[in-house]
């Protein structure tokens, strides 16, 4: 079975230079051809395809019905957009893994950087697993890189890759995220700063810090709203990241081990999709000194936001 791939090439001063005149949004053949020897007459035998790279774009996280895709520590997700189309007299097969793969160019990476996740459909919708003549379908294919890469310049390919392939130098077209962590459009910082009451990204969900109360037993709690954005339920509570505040003196103070769960329903450990549960978290300061920031540190990719202003 083909499989949707990456490969890494760097310059060689020994070919001609590399011309990059690929355009966003204009469909090119890729893929094999054959003919018919002594009459040259076109064999089709469904590994061409028409496809058109409509942008690129970069993200921390990516959900899909099926799967919930979160960039590694230091790494960030890369996000293709495009549109396959058929243009032979013979159905071809678009499944997840026979969408087309790309060939990178400079970008700085070495193999075992970089990773394939999926193939799906804008919409979310079930990939169709062929194409028949004159079909096309919009897709979205997920990789994951470090971050940063030097440059975004790439050929996609299908099945074999061809001197013929157009090349794209994109590095100045990556549409920036959205996360409080992006820099610019390719680099990712490992923490990031906002104000109480303003929201912010952490791998799969969203948060908002709702600010500071003092308990019955010579505490404080902090109040949190959790949002998932995601297509599927993400697990949450105190066991996923550190949560820490200080004082206006610098006191650092840890949490309660607990993630108390306020707003109405049963709640049984994972944010459903759509939906926003409120929580606090319980610090005891040794001082008593009241919070003035709050942070909270994901133990599986170390991304730490701190919320100032409380």
């Amino acid at each position: 079975m083909l499989m949707t791939a990456v490969v890494l090439l760097a310059g060689n001063l020994q070919t001609p230079t590399r011309q990059y005149k690929g355009e966003l949004g204009k469909f090119y053949p890729i893929g094999t051809v054959g003919h018919m020897p002594g009459t040259g007459e076109k064999i089709e035998n469904g590994s061409s395809r028409l496809v058109a790279i409509k942008g690129v774009r970069t993200a921390l996280a990516f959900g899909t019905q099926k799967e919930t895709y979160v960039a590694g520590e230091g790494r960030m997700l890369f996000l293709i957009d495009a549109a396959i189309k058929n243009a032979e007299k013979i159905p071809i097969l678009t499944g997840d893994s026979r969408s087309f793969s790309i060939r990178m160019f400079e970008s700085g990476m070495k193999q075992g950087d970089f990773a394939y996740h999926t193939t799906v459909r804008p919409d979310m919708g079930p990939m169709k697993p062929k194409l028949q003549y004159g079909e096309s379908m919009d897709v979205v294919l997920v990789f994951e890189f470090p971050s940063p890469i030097a440059k975004v310049r790439l050929s996609p390919y299908y099945s074999k890759s061809f001197g013929t392939d157009p090349n794209f130098d994109l590095t100045d077209k990556v549409g920036k995220s959205a996360s409080v962590f992006a820099r610019d459009s390719l680099t990712f910082a490992r923490t990031a700063t906002v104000s109480k009451g303003k929201k912010f990204d952490l791998d799969a969900l969203e948060f908002v810090v709702k600010g500071v109360e003092k308990t019955a037993d010579k505490g404080y709690k902090v109040v949190v709203d959790v949002s998932n954005p995601m297509p599927l339920a993400v697990k949450w509570g105190w066991q996923y990241a550190k949560a820490t505040v200080k004082s206006a003196q610098g006191t650092e103070t840890a949490y309660y081990p607990d993630f108390k769960v306020t707003s109405a329903g049963t709640w049984q450990g994972e944010v459903p999709p759509g939906k926003t549960v409120t929580g606090e978290y319980t610090f005891y300061p040794a001082d008593g000194a009241a919070p003035t920031s709050f942070a909270l540190q994901m133990n599986s990719t170390k991304r730490a936001v701190t919320v100032t202003g409380l």
